[in-house]
């Protein structure tokens, strides 16, 4: 029972024929044009390695030299393979290639043929040679079903004709010649089969292999369309009479966590908002477009940071209490004509006011724990104030600046925002940007980023 099922799989796998879609066809060549230029190189490399190691063995073990004769038609075997080996590397044509095998095929077959005609002790091991030999050619080449059929044809027909030519006490046996014509007839057959199965295998696993890069293309495509949406609701850089804002974003995927906002509730008055949600990619970014939403709600309320920040951590409580995704927010109002700045920081790196007249740094350091940390209870926060004047510097960043690592292991932390601030403070505000992010890449020494980076650069006039 269990045999005639194993029968039944063979029969229906074998009247089933996978097709490659003829928009693939031109691919589907090349790629088999490699392999057999693959296979018949590595099929004359071996001759070449058999009938090296077979001198060498001889010498080893002191056999008898060959007549001048045999060398002679090994040595011309072996130069034949090679000049095969250098055509078939540069041949572009499938038919030149099998043509190649088929030559080669043809010598060792007249070469084995004639050693049984000149050494007659051979037939006493059969077709075990003829064997060998075929399950060398047959396994080392793609060869189609049917020129395996021939190819074994082919080794019999030889066999037949070296027991003809040659008076042995095999020479009508027929029992004798039976037999070994039963065993190569086995090996034909099953290496048929497997050569039919393994051309089906090459077949799907290159349609499974397309059916990827499609898919694949289709995910680029639609991380793309995220790409163009996410960035399309980031700020753009702006300048008036009063402030120049450059906005600089290198997200680490095609989408990202890092998000920003300004907003004039008055003329006089500008609200600065920037976020980072924990991660990168597709989940942070469809995070960072909810967010959005309420972010343009608040600011229109014209809320003071700190109101800001303790509506918006209510809101991420509510809104995505069932996910692990956190976020750090800084938030700070400044009044043009008070010369003031209010600030809230909910777990967000340390931020930058540069202070060009006293020609010091002061940090606007996080006061209380991320947004959308439920069970945390944190004291009443108020906002913290601090002065500036014209041609002070404010750099608000995501944590992928301060943590951008190098070769060695170190981070580029606060003392390398530090030292390019202090050294490129006549720049404009956006070429600070592309200054900065130079210089991240060169301390890296890659062009790449293991997370997102946001930059927002405030020059005030």
């Amino acid at each position: 029972m269990a045999t005639a099922n194993v029968w039944q799989k063979i029969f229906s796998a074998l009247s089933h024929h996978i097709r490659i879609p003829a928009c693939h066809h031109s691919e589907y060549r090349e790629q088999t044009l490699q392999i057999l230029k693959f296979r018949v190189q590595l099929f004359l490399g071996l001759i070449i390695a058999l009938y090296v190691s077979s001198y060498v063995f001889n010498f080893i073990w002191n056999y008898p030299c060959p007549s001048f004769w045999e060398i002679a038609a090994d040595i011309l075997t072996m130069v034949i393979a090679l000049a095969l080996i250098v055509f078939v590397g540069k041949s572009r044509s499938h038919g030149m290639i099998k043509a190649s095998a088929y030559l080669m095929t043809l010598l060792l077959v007249a070469g084995f043929g004639s050693m049984y005609v000149l050494y007659p002790v051979c037939f006493d091991l059969g077709m075990g040679a003829f064997l060998l030999l075929f399950l060398l050619i047959a396994m080392a080449m793609p060869w189609h079903p049917l020129e395996i059929l021939a190819l074994g044809g082919l080794l019999v027909l030889s066999f037949a004709v070296a027991l003809t030519l040659t008076q042995t006490r095999y020479s009508h046996d027929l029992v004798y010649f039976q037999l070994n014509c039963f065993g190569m007839v086995t090996a034909i057959l099953a290496a048929m089969i497997y050569k039919y199965f393994d051309e089906e295998k090459r077949k799907e696993q290159f349609l499974l292999r397309k059916e990827l890069e499609e898919k694949n293309a289709l995910i680029k495509k639609e991380l793309e369309m995220a790409r163009q949406v996410h960035k399309s609701i980031l700020p753009k850089s702006f300048a008036n009479e009063q402030v120049d804002i450059a906005i600089s974003f290198l997200p680490a995927s095609y989408v990202g966590g890092d998000y920003a906002k300004f907003y004039f509730p008055t003329p006089d008055k500008l609200l600065i908002f920037i976020m980072d949600i924990t991660g990168h990619g597709v989940p942070a970014a469809l995070m960072v477009n909810r967010i959005h939403s309420e972010v343009n709600h608040l600011a229109e309320q014209s809320l003071l940071p700190s109101v800001f920040l303790e509506k918006l951590d209510r809101f991420v409580q509510e809104t995505f209490q069932e996910t692990s995704l956190l976020l750090s927010a800084y938030a700070c109002l400044l009044d043009f004509k008070k010369k003031t700045l209010f600030y809230a920081n909910f777990g967000h790196p340390p931020q930058v006011l540069y202070h060009s007249r006293k020609n010091e740094i002061f940090y606007m350091n996080p006061q209380r724990h991320l947004l959308g940390i439920v069970e945390a209870r944190s004291p009443e926060i108020h906002e913290l104030m601090v002065d500036f004047d014209r041609k002070d510097r404010i750099l608000l960043f995501t944590d992928g600046l301060l943590e951008a690592r190098n070769g060695k292991g170190l981070f580029f932390g606060k003392e390398g925002v530090e030292d390019y601030l202090k050294h490129h403070l006549d720049l404009q505000a956006e070429v600070f940007n592309q200054g900065l992010i130079e210089t991240l890449r060169l301390f890296r020494g890659k062009e790449d980023f293991d997370d997102d980076i946001f930059l927002l650069t405030i020059e005030i006039k």
